[in-house]
């Protein structure tokens, strides 16, 4: 044969001792014309710059040979790897990947957590930032040359493409347990309403108390690692309604553990005694990603009484879930208007030349909805 086990060409025996100006016997030059004739049209192998293959996916399958594990250190050298896919172990943080060649592929595995340390030009890393390695994520790297390298791609074993999309809402306290094939979700919390407040009347005077304000909405994206087994599901009770010279209650606050939490709506202040109900703050920030606050209610009405004339009950400020309790333009006394939608705040209670005590309504109590991406 014309190559032995390792790749190496050595001619036939005896066919390069050919003497000067003697002549050179025809068997031994057919034979190293034969041999030369057999390795030329034969693969060459991988050692003697060929791929050892006869096609082209053969010869590429020969090129991208697995190199021997590399284990993590501050610089990991992947450009001396002896194929082009390889494991890296062990957890140490890295920084650098070594030196080698402009335009080298390396197709890496992660065995274990680490961190790859992002830098501008050493080792620049998908959206500029550090990435915390989980076992088998892989990553594409591709040399630039002078110890420069840079991360094409990314993939974390444990994220799968989401293509069903599913919804559990919540509007009771109880417990969240995710889909077994959720990938990440949604969480909104909608803190619940404040109360209306209460008015106490006073001849010759109308008198309002303010309607509630809103709970507000926290918004937070969690992956399934965040969320784990469950999470406890609280939802904020709408305030109750001020009786009176009594202000409306505050709004509970709603909250899928302590990842996500949505702050109830301020109270309605009562009116009485020519003053009228001041308007309350809607729920401020929460807990999440970004928080929609609630609208504050608005004041009630504060004036002396003139026969005939309407006056409007304090109206309650509006959700992301539904409109607060209506302002109603009147002629009588009255109680609040109930809201329209989940954590609105409550109408207040009007008194119109009288001296009885009209009741706020209750503000509208929370909710809490997870949408779900899922593998199926």
């Amino acid at each position: 044969m014309p190559r032995d086990g390792s790749g190496v060409y050595s001619p036939p025996p005896g066919s390069n001792e050919a003497t000067p100006n003697t002549t050179i016997l025809s068997s031994l030059h057919n034979a190293l014309v034969n041999d030369l004739t057999v390795d030329a049209n034969a693969a060459r192998p991988v050692t003697a710059g060929g791929t050892g293959a006869t096609t082209a996916a053969a010869a590429y399958d020969a090129l991208s040979k697995q190199a021997s594990s590399v284990a993590s250190a501050s610089t990991t050298d992947i450009g001396g790897a002896s194929g082009r896919n390889l494991h890296i172990t062990g957890t140490t943080t890295i920084t650098s990947l070594g030196t080698a060649a402009a335009g080298i592929v390396r197709e890496v595995v992660f065995d274990g957590a680490l961190t790859l340390t992002h830098n501008g030009t050493s080792l620049i890393l998908p959206g500029a930032s550090n990435i915390a390695t989980g076992a088998g994520d892989t990553a594409l790297f591709v040399s630039e040359g002078s110890g420069n390298w840079r991360c094409l791609s990314y993939q974390r074993a444990d994220s799968l493409p989401a293509r069903v999309i599913r919804r559990q809402t919540f509007i009771a306290s109880g417990t969240y347990t995710p889909h077994a094939k959720m990938v990440f979700c949604l969480v909104e919390a909608q803190g619940g309403g404040g109360g209306g407040g209460g008015a106490t009347g006073s001849t010759g005077f109308t008198f309002g108390g303010a309607g509630g304000g809103a709970g507000s909405c926290a918004n937070k994206a969690l992956t399934r690692a965040q969320v784990g087994t469950s999470q406890t599901v609280t939802i904020g009770s709408g305030g109750a309604g001020g009786v009176g010279s009594n202000a409306g209650g505050a709004g509970g606050d709603s909250s899928l553990g302590s990842l996500c939490v949505g702050k109830g709506g301020g109270g309605g202040a009562f009116a009485a005694a020519g003053s009228p109900g001041t308007a309350p703050l809607g729920g401020g920030s929460g807990t999440g990603d970004f928080t929609v606050p609630g609208e504050p209610g608005f004041s009630g009405v504060g004036m002396p009484h003139a026969t005939n004339n309407s006056y409007i009950t304090g109206r309650g400020g509006s959700s992301k879930f539904g409109t607060g309790a209506r302002g109603v333009l009147t002629i009588t006394s009255t109680s609040g208007e109930a809201p329209l939608g989940y954590g609105c705040g409550g109408g207040g209670g009007l008194i119109i030349n009288g001296t009885t005590s009209a009741s706020g309504s209750a503000g509208g109590g929370g909710c809490v909805i997870v949408t779900e991406f899922c593998s199926e």
